[in-house]
Formats: C-alpha cells, structure tokens, sequence
C-alpha cells in the first residue's frame, strides 16, 4: 500500500484499522486508507468509506454521504454495497424509506450470488413485499440452510412450526433447530427451548427447554 502498487492492499489495511484488527482501531487511519485506494479506482475501498461516515468512525456521521458511496459502489456492480444501500431504503436511512426498492436491489445482489442478499429476497417476500409464493421463498431459505446458513435454518424451522410454505412439522422445525443450535447459534437455541417447553408439542422436554434456555442466557 505504502508503494502505491497495489490499491486492495490499502482497502484491506483500513478494514483492519476500522475494526481494530491485530492494530488500535482508528477510524482517521481507516478512512486514509481508503481515499488511497479509492484514488486507485478501488471500489471496495470507496464503498467502504461509506461505513465510516454511516457510524461515525473517524468521521462526523453522514447518513447521506454513507448513501452515495454505497449507492456507487452498488452502481459498480460490489455486491455488498447493494445489499448495505438495500438495507438503508428499507430502514430510511439517509434516503426516504422504500421497501419495494430496497427488495429489487436485494435481487440484484442475490442473481450476484450474494447469500445475505437471498436471505433477503426471502424474507422481504414472506413479510408481504413482492410476488414470490411463500413456497418459493420458504425453498430460498431451504437451499441457504443446505450452504450452512444459520439464520435460513432458523428461519425456515420457524416457517415449518407455522406450516408456511411446507406442510407444518414440528418434528421437522425441532430437527433444523436442534442442528443450528449445535453450532451456536444462539437464537435457535431460544426457539428450541420454548418447543421443548411447550406441553402441546409432541416433543416436549421441559428440563431440556430449562437447560436450554440457560445456556443461552450465558
């Protein structure tokens, strides 16, 4: 970076000073990074300035310039500048709120390949935003889970627990949740332990819902 011959190198740096990753976090660092390699017509670089200015790291927060940074890094094609513009037309952040706009940037990062952008091309559909069937949708959450998706795999228990989009299973939502939870992730772990816990629920085990509920407190 210091050489000026490789521009990522700069924009990989400041993702470490940003964080405070094997180095002090300093946003001012971070943010000179990446004007260098944004200089060097490094996308990644530029959109990345656009977190520093949305959280105030470094820099006085900005939600309009975090905006127009995503929005070009989103323009050239970076897939999770998309997926970040997406999120602030949903949530109305520095832009007026436009779920329907928010979902067909989602679209264009999931044909990307962007994982969190299917998820959330799902998720928009299921709450009512969009034409996909809750059938296509729930298959979206069914193929992430199957690429190790924690967050498909708990949503899509919760839809077999409701008989959306799949015929309703309990025994089929305590599975997935059963899995999930074993990697850790812990909200699965809190919806496992209320089906343990709920005596209508042919698989009910209160200790285990107890111990369950527990762990995930810790």
């Amino acid at each position: 970076c210091e050489d000026k011959n490789y521009a990522a190198a700069c924009t990989h740096l400041g993702d470490m000073y940003a964080a405070g990753v094997g180095v002090k976090q300093d946003g001012e660092k971070a943010k000179k990074l990446y004007d260098e390699a944004c200089k060097a017509s490094d996308t990644y670089g530029c959109y990345r300035k656009g977190h520093l200015y949305l959280n105030g790291l470094g820099v006085e927060p900005n939600q309009l310039k975090a905006f127009r940074l995503f929005e070009k890094g989103c323009q050239q094609n970076h897939m999770q500048a998309c997926v970040d513009l997406a999120d602030l037309y949903e949530r109305g952040i520095g832009v007026a709120k436009d779920a329907s706009y928010s979902l067909l940037l989602q679209e264009k990062a999931c044909k990307g390949n962007h994982g969190e952008a299917c998820y959330n091309v799902a998720r928009l559909n299921l709450s009512g935003i969009g034409n996909l069937s809750e059938q296509v949708a729930s298959i979206m959450y069914d193929n992430l889970c199957g690429r190790g998706d924690h967050r498909s795999c708990y949503s899509l228990a919760n839809l077999y627990a409701k008989g959306r989009g799949f015929e309703k299973s309990v025994e089929q939502a305590t599975e997935l949740l059963e899995k999930t939870c074993d990697d850790r992730y812990i909200p699965a772990c809190a919806q496992l332990a209320q089906l343990k816990l709920d005596s209508l629920n042919p698989f009910s085990d209160p200790a285990a819902g107890v111990e369950l509920l527990q762990s995930s407190c810790k």
